[in-house]
This record gives C-alpha cells, structure tokens and sequence, in this order.
C-alpha cells in the first residue's frame, strides 16, 4: 500500500511539474498574441516590426506571477517548450561553404595559372555532378593536367611553414582539407554567436557530417 501511495504521489508531482513548464509555453503565447493586436492598430506594412517592438518593450519586464516568483518574457521564452517547425513554423536555411574560395585564398598569385584554373574548373564540375570531395577533384585534376607537377609549388609562401616545396602531394590535400574544415567551423561559430545576440530561442543549428554545409533551424523567426 506504501508503494503505490508513493507512486501516485510521484505521478502528481510529476504532472505539476508538466503543468509548470507548459504554463511558460502559455503565458509566451498570451503576450505575443496581445503583440499581434497591438500591431493591428498600425498599417499592415508596419505591423510586422510593431508586434517586434512590443515584444522587445516587455522583454525584460515581468509578465508571469508564480507564488514569489516573478518571471520576465525572455525568461518564459527561454522555458517555453519546444515545438520546432513541423508545429510552430520560421526559417530553414541551408549554408554550405565555398571550399574554392579557401583553395583561391590558400593559393595566392598562383591562382591565376592556366593550371591552376583547368583543375579548378575541373573540381567545381565534379561537384555539379554529385561528389562533395572538391579538394580530392582538384587535386587529381591538377596532377593530370601538368603531369604530375608537385601541388606545393602552387601554395608555398613565406607566410605559411606547414608547406614547403619538397611537401609532398599527399601532405598538401591534407593540409586543405584542415584549412576546408576550420572555415567551416569559424563559420559555424560565427552564426551561432549571432544568432544568440539576436535573442531566438531554441535555434537548431547543426553541421552536416561529410559535407561542407550547416543547417540553421529558427523556430518562430517570420
């Protein structure tokens, strides 16, 4: 008899608990349709950035009362549950990164030889045709074209230490493919820091393995 009084109490406490955290989800929704009237008021064209500013005028201001607690919009937007965009709609975007653009940097002055630019032209075709592998293309187009001409010669510069002219093929795609994925990772934090400055809550934002693109999901953003 213990054990199933226990029981039913957990399963109480259990089903405030779920009360509690939905109310935020409930309370957020309450003060963004008042936003949405108050926009009303205003020409249609300027309802869009009038509901926003309500929002931000009551983002720090308490809205919800809980015994002695008091909690802002932007805290109840924080607690809010989850209903991504299947339930509650905003923005998907695929990014991916320009890896010929790293290359072209990575290559300096020797960017402009008519080898250089055959390979690359031969890399961005073979990533039209499906492969995500643009270095390893470039590569292997650069060796046929100037019959097995060293790689090294195009990226040696005295600024750089890890290359050098006796670097071999090898060592030198491995060393652009490093450079390939600390662009995308910079980038990667680069749009997560600004997408936390700009305040959206719950963003998904997720690199995509063995490739050179990042998803951003914006529950909410219109």
């Amino acid at each position: 008899m213990q054990s199933k009084g226990a029981i039913k109490l957990l399963a109480v406490l259990l089903g405030l608990a779920c009360i509690f955290q939905l109310s935020f989800t409930l309370k957020t929704a309450n003060v963004e349709k008042k936003a949405a009237e108050y926009a009303q008021a205003f020409a249609e064209e300027e309802q869009e950035a009038m509901e926003q500013y309500y929002l931000d005028s009551v983002a720090n201001k308490p809205v919800y009362n809980v015994l002695f607690r008091k909690y802002t919009y932007k805290e109840c937007k924080e607690r809010e549950i989850n209903l991504g965009l299947d339930l509650k709609g905003g923005m998907n975007v695929m990014l991916e990164i320009q890896v010929e653009d790293v290359v072209k940097a990575l290559a300096g002055d020797s960017q402009n030889e008519p080898a250089f630019v055959t390979a690359m032209e031969a890399a961005k075709e073979a990533t039209k045709q499906g492969t995500d592998d643009f270095i390893g293309a470039f590569a292997k187009s650069y060796t046929t074209s100037t019959n097995g001409a060293p790689l090294a010669a195009i990226f040696v510069s005295p600024d750089r230490k890890d290359i050098t002219p006796s670097s071999t093929d090898e060592e030198v795609v491995k060393i652009l493919r490093k450079e390939t994925d600390d662009a995308i990772a910079a980038s990667f934090n680069i749009i997560r820091s600004r997408i936390d400055h700009f305040g959206v809550t719950q963003p998904n934002i997720q690199r995509l393995p063995n490739s050179n693109r990042i998803l951003v999901e914006l529950p909410g953003v219109k």
